[in-house]
């Protein structure tokens, strides 16, 4: 049976998502896209839909039977506006409020501004691999959203941290480097430099476009780590 065969068949049957990942897998194999929708497929649909419509070469419009499937966009918990975002966690102007959380402020605004401008991207991608990797940005960016919104409620629910964000590791290195002898924080100074150097090297490169985000996270987290060591050698001067 052809490949717009089994797409046609599929669209009969329901056009269920975890079906559509199943058969875009069979079609194309392991790829990027196919492990994104399938880790993620509740607000997916239509990404599965417009892959294999591509492959069956026709046109999303043609879409009728589950044409409400079509227009269910990934879900982003909206954020309000800067004054909202306060009012909704008003501990984080508060004196006592751990500077993590305020960090993650600005960080978790960012986030979701990433993942509204990849999503209305995904309209705009020309090939499965445009695809998948936008629809990860859109992934990637709305899990730190969630991760930051978990932090917050939390930590105003209870007045203590709940600490499951990466920041909170990288914090914890911060008091770290402190603790360290003058001899020693210039060596991981050069360490971190190095590193930096690396990393941005990988990403120029762009030979694993699905691992920019991943490589993004880790340049940003080092860079900060560098940016104390230097505040620590300025300190010794």
């Amino acid at each position: 049976m052809s490949e717009a065969n089994l797409v046609n068949e599929w669209i009969k049957a329901g056009a269920r998502t975890k079906d559509g990942i199943r058969l875009f897998i069979r079609l194309r194999g392991e790829t990027p896209f196919g492990r994104i929708v399938r880790r993620f497929p509740d607000g997916n649909s239509h990404l599965v839909i417009r892959a294999l419509f591509r492959i069956a070469g026709k046109e999303v419009k043609e879409f009728v039977e589950v044409k409400e499937v079509v227009a269910i966009p990934l879900t982003i918990e909206a954020t309000p506006a800067a004054p909202k975002f306060r009012e909704q966690f008003p501990f984080l102007s508060e004196p006592t409020c751990p500077p993590e959380l305020k960090i993650l402020a600005a960080d978790k605004i960012t986030a979701y501004r990433n993942a509204v401008v990849a999503h209305q991207r995904l309209s705009d991608c020309k090939t499965l691999q445009e695809c998948a990797i936008t629809a990860q940005a859109v992934v990637d960016n709305w899990i730190e959203n969630e991760l930051i919104f978990e932090e917050f409620r939390y930590y105003g629910d209870m007045r203590k941290v709940l600490g499951k964000h990466p920041i909170f590791a990288e914090m914890k290195k911060i008091q770290e480097l402190r603790k360290m002898p003058a001899g020693k924080i210039f060596k991981t100074k050069e360490n971190l430099t190095t590193k930096i150097n690396r990393i941005k090297y990988e990403i120029k490169k762009g030979d694993k476009p699905h691992l920019l985000a991943e490589r993004e996270k880790r340049l940003r987290e080092t860079e900060h780590l560098l940016a104390e060591v230097d505040r620590i050698i300025e300190g010794l001067s």
